[in-house]
């Protein structure tokens, strides 16, 4: 996928690649080329590598699609978070994950903020929707706070990436976890194709 689009950047990069339902906004390929790119450098300078676990948790816009495809061209992994989970739930999805950073939206902060005193390995939460006041709200006791100012800061889109590869892992998914504790499985670019 993030080669089809950048392959589709290049050749129609004016064509309509994404129409946001709710907003009706139109979103071409270099559109979401670039964007991608540049959430790839915003994590590097980050210093996201090859092999790391982000958590999202993010609700279905375009920016999810930009979180989650600027960390491939990386090679790190998206552990992407049902934004559902609550308690003991979300703490064991986000320590199975090792994440140090998590990329989330202001309506998900208080299911945060409510375990965060058991996030084991997180250092920082990107609030990619944030409002001003948020890097100082009751995450910041526990958590760096960045906002999409700080997060976004001198990024710019980064060309110089090796393509993922189909047996990259695209992202960590959990099982539903209806025999137990949800467990997480790793797929490859392979198995989305």
């Amino acid at each position: 996928l993030p080669v089809i689009i950048s392959q589709r950047a290049q050749s129609s990069p004016t064509d309509t690649a994404i129409t946001s339902i709710p907003t009706n906004e139109r979103f071409t390929w270099r559109d979401i080329d670039q964007n991608i790119r540049l959430w790839a450098d915003a994590y590097r300078r980050r210093h996201v590598v090859p092999g790391e676990c982000v958590v999202t948790m993010m609700p279905n816009t375009v920016d999810a699609y930009y979180a989650w495809l600027g960390l491939t061209w990386l090679q790190a992994v998206e552990v992407p978070i049902n934004t559902d989970y609550q308690g003991e739930w979300l703490i064991h999805a986000i320590n199975t994950a090792h994440a140090r950073l998590i990329v989330t939206s202001r309506r998900f902060l208080q299911s945060l903020t409510l375990v965060a005193d058991q996030l084991k390995y997180v250092g920082i939460v990107v609030i990619f929707d944030a409002q001003p006041g948020d890097e100082r709200g009751a995450l910041s006791a526990f958590f760096r706070i960045i906002t999409p100012q700080e997060f976004f800061h001198d990024a710019e889109p980064a060309y110089d990436l090796t393509e993922p590869q189909v047996w990259d892992p695209m992202s960590v998914v959990f099982t539903s976890g209806t025999t137990g504790r949800a467990k997480a499985v790793m797929l490859p670019w392979g198995m989305g194709e």
